[in-house]
């Protein structure tokens, strides 16, 4: 024999009430979970925003160091062949005519090499 439990209307909204109850719940259950994900992923976007930040700052610095440097040895070597040319005036001129001869005749040695071909 079928014996079904029959429910009255009020035990029927009772349960209704208490399954919404307990999904109202298990929804705020899951938003006050994801606040705080939502929170630590907001703190740790801003650290890594903060980090990103120092370490551009630290290799704009480096690099305004490092042409600093550079600076100082271009003027230094610029100085360094000023003094040479001012105490050997005439070993300078022989160099700067040598180095002329060498490279007209590699000119002209090219030039040549191409009308051959």
């Amino acid at each position: 024999m079928n014996t079904y439990d029959v429910k009255t209307p009020s035990q029927l909204a009772n349960e209704a009430s208490a399954t919404a109850n307990e999904a109202i719940d298990s929804a705020r259950n899951f938003a006050q979970a994801s606040e705080g994900i939502a929170a630590d992923a907001a703190s740790s976007l801003r650290s890594s925003a903060q980090d990103a930040r120092k370490l551009g700052q630290d290799i704009a610095e480096e690099a305004g160091r490092k042409v600093d440097e550079l600076k100082a040895r271009v003027d230094s070597a610029r100085r360094q062949g000023e003094q040479y040319v001012a105490d050997q005036p005439v070993r300078t001129a022989l160099m700067a005519a040598a180095g002329g001869a060498v490279v007209t005749a590699l000119l002209i040695s090219w030039m040549r090499g191409d009308r051959r071909r």
